[in-house]
C-alpha cells in the first residue's frame, strides 16, 4: 500500500522529490537525514509589518509553522516542548508609570522521527519576554524563543533583516577597505586608504566606564539584568561590554532605548 502511494505521487511532490535526493524510502531515514531534507525544503519567509505601533518588520510564529508543517507532516517529524525549567517572573516597575512582568523559562524541545519512536533529538533553549500582563509574557517568551530556534535549526532565510539587528552601525571605512581588497584588489583598498585612517581611529575608542554604566542603565530600563546584557551584546557584535568599538555602544544604547519605549508603550517582544 505505502509503495502505491510513492508511486502515484506528483513529480514535484516533497515526497517525489525526497526520493529523488536520497533514492531511499522516507520510512527507512534517520532523523538527521530528515532534517536535511527539511531544511532544503524550507522557503524564504517574508517580513511583514504587523502593527503601526511596531515600526519594523517582522516574522510571526505563525508563518514559520506554515512553512514548515507541511514537509513535517510529509517526512513524518514530530515536535515538542517536553519539559521547562527555571521559569521565573519579575515585576518591573517603569520609570514613567506602569508596572511590566518579565518572564524566563528554560524549554526542553524534542525531536521524534514517527518512523522510529527511538530515534530523537533534544535541544535547549531559553525563553524570555516582558509584557503588561503576565500571561502574555510567558506566551511571548515561549514563542520568541521557539521562533527563533526554527530559524536557527533550519537556516530559514528571512527576508530583510532581524529586528534585533535594525539599526546596526553602518560599516567603518576601515572596514570598507578591507572588503574592497578582498573582492576586488589591491587597488580599491588604495583608493580607500585615507578614508580607513580615519574610519580605523573611531572605531579603536572604547567606552569609558561612565559610558558603560548609562549603558546598563538603559539596559534595565529595557528590562535586561547586568547579566542578560553582556550575553546580548556577546550575540549582536561578539564582543564583551569594555571591547566595544563607540559606533557599536552607540547602537546599543538606541536598541535599548527603542526597547524601554516599546515596554512603556505596553508592546511587547514578537
Amino acid at each position: 500500500m505505502a509503495d502505491d502511494k510513492k508511486k502515484d505521487a506528483p513529480a514535484g511532490s516533497p515526497v517525489a522529490s525526497f526520493q529523488t535526493r536520497r533514492d531511499k524510502p522516507i520510512e527507512v531515514l534517520s532523523l538527521q537525514e530528515k532534517f536535511i531534507e527539511l531544511r532544503r525544503q524550507i522557503p524564504r519567509i517574508e517580513k511583514e509589518q504587523h502593527s503601526e505601533q511596531v515600526p519594523y518588520k517582522f516574522a510571526k510564529i505563525d508563518d514559520v509553522w506554515r512553512a514548515i508543517t507541511p514537509t513535517m507532516n510529509e517526512l513524518g517529524v514530530n515536535f515538542d516542548i517536553v519539559k521547562e525549567e527555571n521559569a521565573s517572573i519579575k515585576t518591573m516597575n517603569m520609570q514613567r508609570g506602569g508596572t511590566m512582568f518579565l518572564y524566563e523559562s528554560d524549554l526542553t524541545i524534542q525531536w521524534t522521527n514517527a518512523d522510529n519512536e527511538d530515534d530523537t533529538d533534544t535541544a535547549l533553549t531559553h525563553a524570555i519576554a516582558w509584557n503588561d500582563d503576565p500571561a502574555k509574557a510567558k506566551g511571548s517568551a515561549w514563542t520568541y524563543a521557539i521562533k527563533y530556534y526554527l530559524f536557527e535549526k533550519f537556516s530559514i532565510d528571512m527576508g530583510e533583516t532581524d529586528p534585533d539587528m535594525r539599526g546596526a552601525p553602518k560599516q567603518t571605512a576601515g572596514n570598507a577597505s578591507q572588503t574592497l581588497e578582498t573582492g576586488s584588489g589591491n587597488k580599491q583598498q588604495g583608493q580607500n586608504q585615507k578614508p580607513a585612517q580615519s574610519g580605523q581611529k573611531e572605531a579603536e575608542k572604547r567606552p569609558t566606564s561612565s559610558q558603560l554604566h548609562r549603558l546598563y542603565r538603559k539596559a534595565e530600563d529595557a528590562g535586561f539584568t547586568k547579566e542578560q546584557t553582556d550575553g546580548r551584546l556577546n550575540y549582536l557584535y561578539h564582543k564583551t561590554p569594555d571591547t566595544l568599538s563607540m559606533p557599536e555602544y552607540e547602537d546599543f544604547c538606541k536598541r535599548m532605548d527603542e526597547t524601554a519605549k516599546e515596554l512603556r508603550n505596553g508592546g511587547n517582544r514578537q
